[in-house]
C-alpha cells in the first residue's frame, strides 16, 4: 500500500520545534533590541553634548543640557540672563534615566549613585565657553547601564558597569 502525506505526530513535532526556535528568537532580539536602544541612546547624548560644547565655545555664550522624565533638552541662557529652550529629545522606548539593580558605586568618587541616574547640579549640565558643570548621567535598559560623564573642561566620556556587576569601565 502507497501512503502519502504526513501523520499527526510528525507535523506536531514540527510546530512544537517551530513554536521552541521562534520563542528562543525572539527572547535574543528582545535583549539585543534593548542592549542598542541603550547604546544609542547614550552615544546620541553624547554627542548632543559634544556639539553644545562646541557652540559654547564658539558663540561665547552658556549652552547647557537638562534633564528631566525620559527627555534632555538642549538650553541656552539669553543675553538678559533667561534660560531658552532650543530642543527637547524623548528617550527610546525601555531606556530611562536611572540605574540598573546592583549598581552600587558612582562612575568616579565615593558614595552611591544618585537613583534618578543624574548627578548633577540642578539637574543640568552647563557648557561656558571653556569650562563646564562636572556631573555625571547614568542611563539604564534595566538589564544594562551606562554613564556619560561630564569632566570640568567639558570633556563627555561613556562608562558601561561590569557584567560581573563589580565597577566601571571606560567604554572604548
Amino acid at each position: 500500500m502507497d501512503k502519502k502525506g504526513f501523520t499527526l505526530v510528525e507535523v506536531m513535532t514540527v510546530v512544537v520545534i517551530a513554536g521552541i526556535l521562534i520563542a528562543s528568537s525572539l527572547f535574543v532580539l528582545h535583549r539585543t533590541g534593548s542592549h542598542y536602544r541603550l547604546r544609542t541612546a547614550t552615544l546620541m547624548l553624547r554627542q548632543e553634548m559634544a556639539l553644545t560644547r562646541q557652540l559654547s565655545k564658539e558663540r561665547g555664550r552658556d549652552y547647557g543640557i537638562s534633564f528631566s522624565e525620559g527627555k534632555w533638552h538642549k538650553i541656552f541662557l539669553s543675553e538678559s540672563g533667561d534660560t531658552v529652550l532650543e530642543t527637547t529629545v524623548d528617550l527610546p522606548a525601555n531606556i530611562s534615566f536611572g540605574l540598573q539593580p546592583g549598581v552600587t558605586a558612582k562612575v568616579s568618587g565615593s558614595g552611591s549613585p544618585p537613583i534618578d541616574g543624574i548627578d548633577f547640579i540642578n539637574s543640568a549640565v552647563i557648557f561656558f565657553n571653556r569650562s563646564a558643570t562636572p556631573g555625571v548621567v547614568y542611563l539604564t535598559s534595566g538589564d544594562e547601564t551606562k554613564a556619560i560623564e561630564i569632566n570640568s573642561l567639558g570633556n563627555p566620556r561613556i562608562y558601561d558597569w561590569n557584567s560581573d556587576g563589580s565597577n566601571w569601565k571606560k567604554d572604548e
